[in-house]
């Protein structure tokens, strides 16, 4: 893919971030941090480090967001039960 990942084995390893290949609406690699129960897009192009559309920024913010909901939800019955 000829990217920024290359690096990435320790980080990846202790959990400290996830590296994702997004299909649609254009191919492109993100990372994903991680920092106790903050989650939020690090790095994101396309290949050879092009910069993503709106568009695919949109997608992925999305879906982020959709996710930190999610993990509020199961704190909160975590710490209910």
């Amino acid at each position: 893919m000829k990217h920024w990942v290359d690096g990435y084995t320790q980080k990846i390893h202790f959990g400290n971030c996830y590296i994702y290949h997004v299909l649609e609406p254009e191919s492109a690699t993100v990372e994903i941090l991680c920092r106790g129960s903050s989650v939020h897009i690090g790095q994101f192009y396309l290949e050879r480090n092009k910069k993503t559309s709106e568009k695919t920024h949109t997608e992925v913010t999305i879906w982020i967001e959709d996710y930190r909901k999610t993990f509020t939800i199961r704190l909160d019955i975590k710490s209910i039960g």
